[in-house]
């Protein structure tokens, strides 16, 4: 009997604070709906649809810049919108 009233004082006392004093009883946990809601509404991606076009547009120009330089212009102008079609 006295093993198992060891036990439940055991998990009784506040582990947290060391002065029962110092423990808060009327501390209420914060409500976790608002940042559900908040987390629901980001996105897996980390840009917009919105961004793709002018960021590919910047990611091509050194690659059309490098190309230039070897192939003729109009091939280079003609590889570059179809790889912003894409």
């Amino acid at each position: 009997m006295r093993v198992s009233q060891m036990k439940t004082e055991r998990f009784e006392r506040n582990v947290v604070a060391n002065d029962p004093a110092e423990a808060d009883p009327d501390h209420t946990v914060p409500d976790p709906c608002a940042q559900y809601a908040v987390s629901k509404k980001l996105s897996v991606l980390l840009m917009s649809r919105s961004a793709i076009a002018p960021l590919a547009g910047v990611a091509l120009v050194p690659f059309a810049i490098a190309g230039a330089t070897k192939l003729p212009y109009k091939e280079v102008f003609a590889l570059v919108k179809k790889l912003l079609v894409l």
